[in-house]
């Protein structure tokens, strides 16, 4: 039996929170249509994975939903956004104290989100509920058909009875694509499978898909061997050792080669002392050439110095007359005039008033030391031209012996190189052949030493081949045995039978009474009312009224979680019944609905005490006992005291 109890719906508006509380026991919402109430169900069912609630008002002020669950004991937080969200943040504590959150999503994952086998939300309730997913087979008439995995939404279909469906679909029965599993789901309520049969189903399944992939495997390996024939190791070994001999001496040769052509190279040692020879000499005669340039180089700044020095003096010569003559008329020092001067008299200067030394004879010696000076930079200058000149005749003397030496070298280089060349071309043509002989002798070697371990790996698949053969054959024993132990199954489906029919004679549905029965076929699970009076005549869902059709459906999940309640089937101990009075109104009696809510009552007071009901209907129908654990809430468009589900929201006009 799997405990999950609802314990708070919060729904995360834009404007504010709205948080609607449930009771343990029986939680009752009533109004008129279109103020919520079928949206509290639909938005439990989303929080466990379902669909999103479409409509105006989610659309413009829904922004997540969260609910609060109490599952083994544990109180479990399911949040998730609004819309388009495939990912449900849900949050628990462990029995440790350790609080975990895990982001599961709505499809399996490639990779586990926690332990090995939790792969989605769906795992995930299952694995908080304390049990294995449901693994059942694809089909139903091949023993070695695959397991698939029913998934929570497939088993919640029988706790949510939604209202749009009670009058048109049982429990998608008869769906083109859900009633496969809609089918597998009532199997293993009823114990056709168990959890024990579950399990060795998946290891049958694995043990399967061992022995399949091993054999596959082997025969592969055996072809890949026979093509290339090998069918023995020996073989191999004896193919190993010729291969390893012919590397030996390939090995040998090789290193003769390379033996014989440092012996056989001595014609080119000639060439080479003369090429080093001539390297030595260019070397040397390129020192010579740049101490030359240095030294032109050195004269050439000598000259440009003696000529600076050579106007400098001539200069002076041109300035010395001149300036002897000049007179002033204001004081170079100060500034003041000397119109006037201060020493008039002859042979006196006007300014300092000394007699000068200066006169004819002395301005003739200077004039005549200048002259002999620049009679000898005027010498040193054609002496340092001559130098330059010889010097330049020698650099290029030097640069064209360079050239030759240079000359020499290239002609020597390049006969030595086509002495090598050719006999290079001979012997790398031999040891390259031998060198890619030898790579591929290696690489023989190699894939042959490989191959060599496929023999035993093929003896090591085959006695896992027969180890999961065995295994496969106890485990079918195995399951054949856990089948007949099943021996509840008829009786389960006995009490379903019984409970339904019980149900609706208490509901006071028309035209069946105590001397009918209930028969539910075992391959469409889908039950028929036999009548006493004429046993060929059958009455089942889809031959009823459309009236009778929602209580038909609501009638029979009690049955279920009747049986599952008093046999610890493994169905949640919650559900949600939307809209029991729908299609019951003038045409039928009222009392058909207040005898269903007296029999439910009396259900829920005792054989489903444990379990939790959520009921939305337009009218609350009062218990007779006042003291049953029971809340409702009225919910209308217009009353501010009894709000709908968004409470400030207005429908635009």
């Amino acid at each position: 039996m799997m405990e999950i109890k609802v314990l708070s719906l919060t729904l995360q508006c834009r404007r504010r929170p709205i948080v609607i509380d449930f009771s343990d026991h029986i939680t009752f919402f009533h109004g008129p249509t279109s103020v919520g109430k079928s949206s509290i169900g639909k938005f439990i069912s989303f929080c466990f994975g379902g669909d999103y609630v479409s409509g105006h008002a989610f659309d413009q002020e829904l922004v997540s939903v969260m609910l609060s669950a109490r599952i083994n004991n544990n109180e479990v937080y399911f949040e998730r956004a609004a819309r388009r969200s495939r990912q449900v943040q849900v949050t628990w504590r462990t029995p440790s104290d350790e609080v975990i959150s895990v982001l599961a999503p709505i499809d399996p994952e490639s990779t586990p989100i926690i332990e090995n086998s939790v792969y989605n939300l769906s795992d995930l309730l299952f694995f908080l509920v304390g049990s294995e997913p449901i693994m059942v087979k694809r089909s139903k008439f091949d023993e070695g058909s695959p397991l698939i995995r029913l998934s929570f939404r497939d088993i919640f279909w029988y706790c949510h009875l939604v209202q749009t469906d009670l009058d048109s679909s049982f429990f998608n029965l008869e769906h083109p694509f859900k009633r496969l599993k809609s089918r597998d789901v009532m199997r293993f309520f009823v114990g056709l499978y168990s959890d024990k049969l579950n399990g060795l189903e998946i290891e049958i399944e694995e043990v399967r898909k061992q022995r399949i992939g091993r054999l596959e495997a082997a025969k592969q390996v055996t072809e890949f061997l026979r093509q290339f024939g090998y069918s023995s190791t020996n073989l191999i070994s004896e193919e190993v050792d010729s291969l390893q001999q012919e590397l030996d001496e390939s090995k040998s040769s090789l290193t003769s080669s390379r033996q014989s052509y440092l012996s056989e190279t001595h014609f080119a040692d000639e060439l080479r002392s003369q090429l080093r020879e001539l390297s030595r000499q260019i070397s040397n005669e390129e020192i010579s050439s740049q101490d030359l340039l240095d030294k032109i180089a050195d004269q050439e700044s000598l000259k440009a110095e003696l000529i600076s020095t050579k106007v400098k003096l001539t200069r002076v010569d041109i300035a010395s007359p001149v300036l002897s003559k000049v007179t002033f008329e204001l004081c170079p020092c100060c500034g003041t005039s000397v119109n006037s001067p201060s020493y008039p008299e002859e042979g006196r200067c006007t300014l300092c008033g000394r007699y000068p030394t200066f006169h004819e004879e002395a301005s003739t010696n200077i004039q005549a030391r200048n002259n002999l000076t620049l009679s000898d930079i005027n010498l040193r200058i054609s002496e340092l031209d001559r130098s330059i000149s010889k010097h330049r005749e020698a650099l290029l003397n030097q640069e064209d012996l360079i050239a030759h030496y240079k000359s020499e070298k290239a002609i020597l280089d390049r006969r030595l190189s086509e002495e090598l060349t050719q006999y290079d071309s001979a012997y790398l043509s031999q040891t390259r052949e031998i060198e890619r002989h030898i790579a591929t002798l290696e690489e023989k070697i190699r894939n042959l030493e490989k191959v060599s371990q496929l023999p035993e790996a093929i003896s090591n698949l085959e006695r896992e081949i027969a180890d999961l053969s065995n295994k496969e054959d106890e485990l079918i024993e195995e399951i054949k045995q856990e089948k007949n132990s099943l021996t509840e199954v008829d009786r389960r489906v006995s009490k379903i039978e019984s409970y339904f029919l019980e149900a609706l004679i208490e509901t006071d549905i028309p035209y069946i009474d105590q001397n009918d029965r209930v028969e539910i076929n075992r391959t469409t699970w889908i039950p028929s009312i036999i009548k006493s009076e004429s046993p060929e005549e059958k009455q089942d869902f889809y031959s009823v009224s459309d009236g009778i059709r929602p209580l038909w459906n609501i009638d029979y999940a009690l049955a279920v979680h009747r049986v599952s309640e008093e046999f610890h089937l493994p169905l949640p101990t919650l559900l949600i019944i939307d809209s029991p009075m729908k299609n019951i109104g003038n045409r039928l009696d009222r009392d058909i609905v207040i005898n269903f809510y007296k029999y439910l009552y009396q259900l829920s007071e005792g054989p489903l005490a444990n379990t939790q009901f959520l009921i939305m209907d337009q009218e609350f129908i009062e218990p007779d006992d006042q003291d049953l654990d029971l809340s409702e809430r009225l919910m209308t468009r217009d009353d501010p005291s009894y709000p709908p589900l968004i409470p400030y929201y207005q429908e635009p006009q």
